[in-house]
């Protein structure tokens, strides 16, 4: 998502820092800010022991991811 946001075509949002080292327009630090969102996201998950209730079955769930997946092919 990064890179296609960052892309010079689409433009949507840029990071005004400089960095040296990146993959596009986008510099290698986004992935300890997303690392950082993603681990605080799972404590808080266990902490407060969260649960969803009328959850779809697996099956639809594993439909849905496969359906997807198969557009980042």
């Amino acid at each position: 998502m990064e890179l296609f946001k960052t892309s010079d075509a689409i433009g949507s949002w840029h990071y005004p820092e400089a960095f040296i080292f990146g993959v596009g327009n986008v510099p290698l630090f986004t992935g300890f800010m997303y690392s950082a969102v993603g681990s605080y996201i799972a404590r808080v998950w266990r902490i407060f022991q969260f649960e969803y209730s009328g959850y779809p079955q697996k099956q639809a769930t594993v439909v849905l991811v496969l359906a997807i997946s198969s557009e980042f092919l």
